[in-house]
């Protein structure tokens, strides 16, 4: 009788054919592995070669502040024009990357670039002229050699170091969080505001939070898609933006792609957007024609102040760190700022100058910022004065409201409302 391989096989019993079987499975397995790490290896010696060759190009995508969608900065985003393939998303190639030394070379890339063009706009567009550009930072980036990097970016850019924005997540952080900090404290004294990426999804310490030197937090998409429907979600970012407004930190909601998204965030007092629903990432060639209806409103508004005296805004605060912030927060307007400490310096300020804008702190180390509203308005009548403090009382904004200020809010809640109330000392 003719014996077959089936035959053969079943004569072997059930164990052997099982050893058969998974042997198969590892041998499928093993060349899988290594047609894998083959195209792993390709993919990597083509984005050698298309650094070369001038293959990768930057999409930028506006950030804006609100509730007037004015564009106040972009995220810079590497793209891959592939000869053969196309535009290659970079979740296509930026794992790989990360794997080699190869991510250096582009992150690299991704910050001179950026900041030659960000430089480009703010000499040529008027409306674009303290736009702000923000990078993402790659975990092997974050090294002792990337602060000579972004300084040798900003040098030959001659992008000014205060609208450059690094950003970075909470697990490349907290991965060595004394290394890291070491290298962000000396990102920024370069001047480079810092920013934490995905907020809310890695790690999330407040304890660490306070050591790191940020200026912005970006909250993750993942808590804004499902914001009009889920009160967790509510909850959590407006917990996210009170404590960011508590640090004096810039608040960022990501991903936002509906009005009602945007509706809400704006009662939450989210600060700035970025999202779909005001544009997708654009290349720089069309930038400034696709996202002009961005900055219309800043157009008109260049063009009315240049032909309007500059606003004149005394800020009296006996924290440095809080007049540096009223003052870059008033960067975009044509504003002279004065500062003062002391009640004393603001009555010398208001004595040689007409302040169109005083900002009291409340309580100043020499008087109560309160007990010299009227001396200020009696000089000066049209005078629009405001009285912030950490924390806001009953009985001191009805002080405030007595001495004939004209609002007392919490500092960092009136930061966003800066630049309209200047634009109302204006009108």
């Amino acid at each position: 009788m003719e014996i077959t391989h089936a035959t053969r096989i079943g004569d072997l019993g059930e164990a052997p054919v099982r050893r058969f079987d998974a042997r198969l499975v590892h041998l499928d397995q093993v060349e899988q592995s290594q047609r894998e790490r083959a195209d792993i290896k390709r993919i990597e010696r083509e984005m050698r070669a298309g650094l070369l060759a001038g293959e990768f190009c930057l999409h930028y995508q506006p950030i804006v502040a609100l509730p007037f969608a004015e564009i106040v900065a972009v995220e810079a985003l590497i793209r891959w024009e592939h000869p053969a393939r196309g535009l290659v998303p970079p979740f296509e190639f930026i794992p790989i990357a990360e794997q080699s030394d190869l991510i250096v070379e582009l992150g690299t890339w991704v910050l001179h670039e950026a900041c030659r063009q960000v430089r480009d706009w703010q000499l040529t567009e008027p409306a674009l002229q303290f736009l702000r550009v923000a990078v993402n930072l790659s975990a092997r980036q974050l090294t002792p050699e990337l602060v000579g990097i972004v300084a040798s970016a900003l040098e030959r850019s001659g992008l000014p170091s205060e609208t450059l924005e690094i950003e970075i997540t909470e697990s490349v952080v907290m991965a060595d969080i004394d290394g890291a900090l070491q290298i962000l404290d000396a990102l920024a004294a370069l001047g480079v505001t810092l920013s934490i990426d995905d907020f809310g999804t890695g790690y999330s310490s407040f304890a660490y939070l306070k050591r790191l030197p940020v200026g912005t937090l970006k909250i993750d998409k993942s808590f804004i898609d499902d914001l009009c429907d889920d009160q967790r979600d509510v909850s959590i970012v407006s917990a996210v933006v009170a404590v960011a407004a508590a640090l004096g930190l810039t608040q960022i909601a990501e991903g936002v792609e509906t009005e009602a998204q945007r509706r809400q965030l704006e009662d939450l007092g989210c600060a700035h957007a970025q999202g779909y629903l005001f544009s997708r990432p654009v290349p720089a060639a069309s930038f400034v024609d696709d996202v002009r209806h961005l900055f219309a409103h800043e157009l008109a508004d260049v063009a009315r102040r240049a032909s309007a005296e500059p606003v004149r805004i005394v800020v009296c605060d006996d924290e440095l760190s809080i007049r540096k912030l009223y003052r870059r927060a008033l960067r975009s307007r044509d504003a002279d700022v004065f500062d003062a400490a002391t009640a004393m310096e603001c009555l010398a300020q208001i004595a040689v100058i007409e302040p169109d804008l005083v900002i009291l702190d409340a309580n100043l180390p020499d008087r109560s910022g309160i007990d010299i509203i009227g001396e200020i308005t009696d000089r000066h009548p049209r005078a629009q004065v405001v009285v912030v403090s950490g924390t806001v009382t009953s009985e001191m904004f009805a002080a405030s409201q007595a001495a004939g200020a004209h609002a007392c809010m919490q500092k960092m809640q009136f930061l966003p409302l800066l630049t309209t109330m200047v634009d109302r000392c204006r009108a």
